[in-house]
């Protein structure tokens, strides 16, 4: 998970990241596990 994180992070910064393809894949399968449930977005108010 924390390997997503920081590949979501990079591309983040630098969107020129997701011309290659581990970072499109870290997207991808970031989204699916959001749409799964497996993983949320939330804050805590």
């Amino acid at each position: 998970m924390e390997e997503l994180k920081k590949l979501i992070l990079e591309a983040w910064e630098n969107r020129e990241l997701l011309k290659e393809n581990k970072y499109k894949e870290a997207v991808r399968e970031t989204i699916d596990l959001l749409d799964n449930g497996k993983i949320r977005v939330a804050e805590k108010i």
